[in-house]
């Protein structure tokens, strides 16, 4: 998806049809993806699949994870009423990525550390739902915000 943000993008400073398209087309995929990411967390429960590191490495895949959330939130926070459409796409993408990736370190630290199954179901099945429906507004933000932008209203002579 970021690939085809960036493909045949001239320049950020003047924004056509294209871009708010395809902030139109990855609202539109993020919210596929919320189909396979719901079915990833119910396979992941009803199969008792987990996720394991060897050693100290939980630990830097921990300050990795928490770096790139802390960053990718900011980001989202800081851009959402950008008129940059690309960047726009570009920083949600990168939240629903930095989430999936703290969907998988809660896995595998209660793997780890943690013995009650019951926790892993409850903690994993509500992170997994606070996800989805965060990607889901995210994805119609962007959605409505390609359909209603400043650039769109405007008419132009042809």
């Amino acid at each position: 998806m970021r690939f085809s943000l960036l493909y045949k993008v001239k320049s950020f400073n003047s924004y056509g049809i294209k871009e708010y398209k395809k902030l139109k087309y990855c609202g539109i995929v993020l919210m596929l993806l919320n189909i396979v990411l719901a079915g990833m967390i119910v396979l992941m429960l009803h199969t008792n699949q987990s996720i394991s590191y060897a050693g100290y490495v939980i630990y830097i895949v921990a300050l990795y994870d928490f770096i790139l959330i802390g960053t990718a939130i900011t980001n989202a926070l800081k851009y959402r009423k950008s008129d940059n459409p690309i960047l726009l796409a570009s920083k949600f993408i990168n939240l629903t990525v930095a989430m999936i990736s703290m969907l998988s370190l809660e896995v595998a630290m209660i793997d780890r550390f943690g013995s009650d199954m019951n926790l892993k179901t409850s903690m994993t099945g509500s992170m997994g739902i606070v996800i989805c429906l965060i990607n889901f507004l995210m994805a119609i933000y962007m959605i409505v915000k390609s359909k209603d932008s400043k650039y769109l209203s405007v008419t132009h002579k042809v």
